[in-house]
């Protein structure tokens, strides 16, 4: 027999990671059953400090889970094919929110696409941080290594990518913080969800040892988000 929310009587050991929300933006959200702490026992038990990450579906699991929707990587193709108007021209590919900027000088017999890419990826400081492709249709893309990052490429030929230049965003997965203990994830109110948890979303200062299933594109999401990891 499942029992109510009020019938759990579980005397949990919490961590407290919270060092400073008194600005932190706080959200109300729905906990996917499968949702675990795997370094507690047993594991149905949650602690306060459970890192959680978005699913698909718009409920919530921990971000450890595979249902957690992945980070997106940006990527962009160039508005025309390479040509002879593309030899001995710089393509520059930035990564905004790192502060990357890589320029690289094209040979004076690059004018193919694979020899472009060839270029681009045999250059060391552009293969640190992006990855250059024939996109299938001639095209030269450009990826990002990093995901949940701005990406802009331009060049010093106009038409390669616009006189401007060209941006792409990758898709950033939404994570939170557990801001208090869930007694049990198994039969509580006969539901597949918890629904009305306490979540911190931005703004806040947290203990990192503290955290629990914390990914490395939870880190990246907190960074933008603004939730300091002490």
């Amino acid at each position: 027999m499942s029992k109510g929310a009020g019938q759990f009587s579980v005397s949990l050991v919490e961590n407290q990671p919270f060092i400073d929300i008194r600005n932190a933006r706080q959200e109300s959200a729905t906990l996917n059953s499968a949702t675990r702490d795997d370094s507690n026992s047993p594991t149905t038990q949650l602690r306060r400090g459970v890192v959680v990450g978005e699913t698909g579906n718009g409920d919530w699991v921990d971000a450890l889970d595979g249902t957690v929707q992945a980070n997106v990587a940006p990527n962009l193709a160039s508005d025309e094919a390479p040509d002879t108007d593309w030899q001995s021209t710089t393509i520059t590919a930035q990564i905004i929110d790192l502060g990357v900027t890589v320029a690289v000088i094209l040979g004076a017999a690059d004018d193919t696409i694979a020899e472009v890419v060839a270029a681009l990826n045999g250059d060391s400081g552009f293969a640190a941080y992006f990855i250059a492709a024939d996109d299938g249709g001639g095209l030269l893309e450009i990826t990002s290594r990093s995901s949940c990052v701005t990406l802009f490429v331009n060049s010093s030929l106009a038409t390669a990518f616009g006189a401007p230049g060209k941006s792409s965003t990758g898709a950033c997965t939404r994570y939170g913080i557990l801001l208090e203990s869930v007694p049990s994830m198994l039969g509580l109110d006969d539901s597949a969800e918890i629904k009305n948890v306490a979540l911190i979303t931005a703004n806040a200062i947290v203990r990192e040892s503290d955290l629990l299933a914390l990914t490395n594109d939870a880190r990246v999401y907190f960074n933008k988000s603004n939730i300091q990891l002490d």
